[in-house]
């Protein structure tokens, strides 16, 4: 369920426990637009990792940013290593995040069999 001024993190994994997606989506509303330190912090961690991913990787990977959603996905079965490391990557600078910041991110992770926990 969306939660009104927070951002939402998709984690799914497949049942090996590597990343196979991430979405995120919404806005923190920790501050006013272009003040946003939890915005920004989560925007350019996900961008970055995006941009790396298709440039190095961009057939492994599915990349979708739009103004307030940005998605990242594989098919379990070509997650190589470079994915793996930056999909992990991302999550954990996500859930440094969301640590600091709990009121204004939530993560939910959800295993590929349908399955999720927050």
């Amino acid at each position: 369920m969306r939660v009104p001024d927070m951002i939402d993190i998709r984690i799914c994994y497949h049942g090996d426990q590597r990343i196979t997606g991430i979405t995120v989506s919404g806005h923190a509303g920790y501050e006013r637009c272009g003040k946003d330190i939890v915005c920004a912090g989560v925007s350019a961690l996900a961008i970055g990792v995006a941009n790396g991913l298709q440039r190095h990787r961009g057939k492994l990977v599915s990349v979708n940013i739009s103004e307030d959603r940005l998605s990242i996905e594989t098919d379990k079965d070509v997650v190589d290593e470079v994915v793996s490391v930056l999909l992990q990557t991302l999550a954990d600078g996500l859930e440094q995040i969301q640590d600091n910041y709990p009121k204004s991110v939530r993560i939910e992770y959800v295993h590929a069999e349908g399955n999720s926990y927050d």
